[in-house]
């Protein structure tokens, strides 16, 4: 069998892993390289094996359809959900929204959002100021964590 590039062992063990052991739930196009494969390695006859094995497990298991009136409800369900989860929006946000659509256009939301976080990381890198001892950033972390009150020896039995 001359070996193409899609049938490899590799597409031939993925093929095989998706659709199965049987020839006719294979996609047409990889029926012979799955086949051929299986008569000439070793390797792949067992896998085809193997997912032969798991097919008829597979095919023995009932198959259930859902009751139509069971369906109906679940969709109604999930049609009223979404209904109710919108929220108007608040007069900030209309009136926020208003006035930038009114300056610069709605295409710039996204840039907006952008903006508010560049601004947020700013100001939280202007303020934040790091810790020159790492004992009371870790004593300081298990007090919040904890609600305890922990000092810079307490932290250093972490360790």
């Amino acid at each position: 069998m001359a070996a193409r590039d899609d049938e490899t062992p590799a597409r031939v063990e993925g093929v095989l892993r998706a659709y199965g052991a049987h020839p006719d739930r294979c996609p047409s196009q990889d029926r012979a390289a799955v086949l051929g494969a299986a008569r000439e390695t070793l390797d792949v006859a067992r896998l085809r094996q193997g997912e032969a094995a798991l097919d008829r497990l597979l095919d023995r298991a009932p198959s259930h359809v859902a009751a139509a009136g069971l369906v109906a409800r679940i969709q109604a369900a999930a049609m009223q959900e979404t209904a109710t989860s919108r929220q108007a929006p608040s007069r900030w946000q209309t009136l926020t929204a208003a006035l930038l659509d009114a300056v610069l256009g709605p295409q710039w939301r996204p840039a907006y959002a952008l903006g508010g976080a560049v601004m947020l990381g700013v100001v939280a890198g202007a303020v934040w100021t790091p810790v020159a001892d790492e004992q009371v950033a870790a004593a300081d972390f298990l007090s919040v964590a904890f609600a305890r009150d922990f000092d810079s020896t307490d932290a250093g039995d972490l360790e």
